[in-house]
């Protein structure tokens, strides 16, 4: 029989694919049954089964994974116990205790589980009745000790507004104001701030407690980084206390606002009216003082007088022997001032010494504002309690319009009108 030659020659290929296809399988480490020696741990004496080092790392990873299966499972199940609790706790109206829940674990949950927690709280206050405001006002109270934030702030303050707690409305308000940054959202608090403190003044008022409104204005003042409207409140408080001089400061601040400058002129003239008043003897009669007064205070045998520089209040020993204006040169830093490149020689205490040359493009002096002003720097040392030397230059700044007097015996420099 005759075999057809392209059928030989297929049927030898298919043979020799076969042969070596077999040979490469049986010669392949992956599927060979025969393991290296060194994949084998020896047997212990006590006749402990040998174990592959692959098969004792695949049984070590097993053991830890369910050992960290169990942990997680131990977390997840402590977490819902809290959550829980805590759900329970709310459904019961005591918030005290589940806020102490949350406080007691806040170091073992996360950010996440926090923020869920204090949106279950809130939306359970959220849900109380209007007879459960008080109860509302008080857990959100107790919930910003844990949540210092402006969310919860905000809704105490309005329910403080709603039942009229005045002094819980302006703590709350007080603390939203530090969150804000938008002007409308300021403009709207400090509306609410004076709703709130006008309430409290009256209150106080009808109890004759006057040091409660200087510190309650004193309280707003720190956190609203001085207000003209709360500054006058202040001031009018020290008046009534008689406390004078913290008065003056004030007032002397505000007379160059726009809306409150026209009412604090007239409180400060009437404030200086009655100092002239106490200065005059008995058996003179009584006379105004055609002038602008600013008040010295005694310092040894000089005086020092308060000062507004680039708008920030200044220290100033007077000194009529000073042919310029000096400030001690920490001021000089703090304000910024621009140097003009130049140096005069100063004659002190301490003997002959150069001095840089500085531009003071504003300071006040009572209700006198003068401009471009030439000052040195000045070491004043670390025990001052005045920031610099007011000069004659500065005074006679003045000269064409006003002359001026020290009046020792009323502690005031007057300048009058010519």
């Amino acid at each position: 029989m005759k075999f057809n030659p392209l059928f030989v020659t297929i049927l030898i290929s298919l043979i020799v694919a076969g042969v070596s296809g077999l040979w490469l399988i049986n010669n392949d480490p992956k599927t060979s049954t025969e393991k290296p020696k060194t994949n084998f741990i020896k047997a212990q004496n006590d006749g402990s089964q040998t174990v592959n080092e692959d098969d004792s790392k695949s049984i070590n990873k097993t053991s830890l994974d369910t050992s960290l299966s169990i942990v997680d499972a131990s977390h997840n199940n402590s977490e819902n116990r809290i959550v829980n609790q805590f759900k329970e706790l709310l459904k019961q109206k005591h918030f005290e205790s589940g806020i102490q829940l949350i406080s007691d674990h806040y170091s073992s949950l996360n950010q996440s589980e926090l923020d869920y927690l204090k949106a279950l709280l809130l939306s359970q206050i959220d849900q109380l009745s209007i007879a459960q405001q008080p109860l509302a006002l008080s857990a959100l109270l107790s919930t910003s000790e844990l949540f210092n934030e402006a969310v919860v702030w905000q809704r105490a303050a309005n329910i403080a507004t709603q039942l009229e707690n005045w002094e819980a409305a302006l703590q709350a308000q007080l603390s939203l104001f530090q969150f804000q940054s938008d002007p409308q959202e300021i403009a709207q608090s400090l509306r609410a701030m004076l709703v709130s403190s006008n309430e409290l003044r009256a209150k106080f008022e009808s109890l004759g407690d006057e040091l409660s409104i200087k510190s309650m204005y004193e309280r707003i003042l720190r956190i609203t980084s001085n207000t003209p409207r709360f500054q006058l409140e202040l001031a009018y408080s020290h008046l009534r206390l008689e406390e004078k001089f913290e008065a003056r400061a004030l007032l002397e601040q505000l007379v160059y606002d726009p809306e409150l400058g026209e009412i604090a002129q007239k409180a400060l003239d009437q404030l200086n009216q009655s100092a002239a008043v106490v200065q005059v003897k008995p058996n003179i009669p009584k006379r105004r003082i055609n002038g602008i007064v600013v008040p010295l205070e005694a310092h040894g045998t000089s005086f020092i007088v308060n000062t507004r520089i680039e708008r920030q209040n200044t220290r100033l020993l007077l000194d009529t022997g000073a042919s310029i204006t000096a400030l001690s040169r920490e001021l000089i830093d703090r304000l910024n001032l621009q140097p003009l490149n130049r140096q005069i020689r100063l004659n002190t205490a301490n003997g002959s010494t150069l001095a840089e040359l500085y531009q003071v493009e504003r300071l006040q002096l009572g209700r006198l504002v003068l401009s471009d002003i030439v000052i040195a720097d000045i070491d004043m040392g670390s025990t001052s309690n005045f920031q610099g030397l007011l000069g004659t230059d500065t005074l006679n700044k003045l000269r064409n319009d006003y002359d001026y007097v020290i009046d020792n015996g009323q502690k005031a420099l007057i300048f009058k009108p010519k």
